[in-house]
């Protein structure tokens, strides 16, 4: 894992706009999923449970852990939540036994050996916190704006901040990590209402997919189907590294992007999820 420039965002430019309603073509979408063992991988905050006023707020709706938990108990089925959030929050807020969690948009790891753990130097530690204290001062006049501390990053959420000081917000934040971090340890990954601070570094979601789909092909001595669903920006990455590999879906509404197939919000998510239990030979109760 080394520092390098981030391409955080830059498949969602080069992506397709031409994709299709998952529901509308099921079958021939996972057509592959017959006899191969699957390898889900899932975002959290607007795929798992809906968008939240804050990431505390947010929380794992009740059927769809119900699912989950059969999809991890499922001999055909691993599962994989890929998120920003923090290791330790991510499994605070899912908490099923069997799953792999993947936080820090790929940096951080709990269930699997296939993932290095990124341990942030004392330079970036201390800039993130020099940043923290700067943005703040520079911004106390603005309601609504909180900090959401991670290992490895630094999330400015504005949420709730008033529509008028969007713009800003995100202003300010730019104009202060440019005059901050002179050695250009640092990026800006925006997300939707949020902007994270965190390393510049060769390593997204996209590459810590791949690594845990190349390792679950080793252990097995055969290919897997790999199932990315998520619906930020930051999911580009993996939805890219599985082109021509399995299905990368995206939750919202369609737009460019490296996504085949979309669903609508959460709840065809849970509905996706059901499908595919049933299709894995865990059939559930509607």
């Amino acid at each position: 894992m080394n520092a390098g420039r981030s391409n955080a965002g830059a498949a969602a430019a080069a992506g397709r706009i031409d994709m299709k309603r998952l529901f509308d073509e099921w079958e021939s979408a996972t057509a592959r999923i017959a006899g191969t063992h699957v390898f889900l991988f899932l975002d959290f905050d607007g795929t798992l449970a809906p968008i939240a006023p804050t990431p505390g707020d947010a929380a794992l709706p009740r059927g769809t852990r119900a699912v989950l938990e059969r999809l991890a108990e499922s001999p055909r089925c691993t599962v994989a939540v890929v998120s920003g959030r923090g290791v330790e929050d991510l499994r605070g807020k899912v908490g099923i036994p069997g799953i792999v969690y993947v936080g820090g948009h790929g940096l951080e790891a709990d269930g699997t050996e296939a993932l290095p753990n990124y341990e942030p130097p004392r330079l970036v530690r201390e800039l993130l916190a020099w940043m923290r204290r700067e943005i703040g001062t520079r911004l106390a006049a603005v309601p609504g704006l909180f900090f959401e501390d991670k290992k490895a990053a630094l999330a400015v959420h504005y949420r709730l901040a008033a529509p008028g000081d969007v713009a800003r917000v995100e202003a300010e934040v730019r104009r202060t990590v440019e005059a901050l971090d002179v050695g250009g340890f640092l990026e800006i990954a925006a997300g939707k209402m949020v902007l994270e601070i965190r390393p510049r570094l060769d390593w997204n979601k996209g590459t810590a997919v791949d690594q845990l789909v190349r390792a679950e092909e080793r252990l097995r001595g055969e290919a897997v189907f790999p199932v990315y669903v998520g619906d930020d920006a930051t999911d580009e990455d993996a939805f890219r590294v599985l082109e021509g590999r399995g299905l990368a879906v995206l939750v919202g509404e369609p737009r460019e992007s490296r996504a085949t197939h979309y669903v609508e919000d959460t709840e065809e998510v849970a509905r996706m999820l059901r499908t595919l239990a049933e299709r894995c030979g865990e059939p559930l109760d509607r």
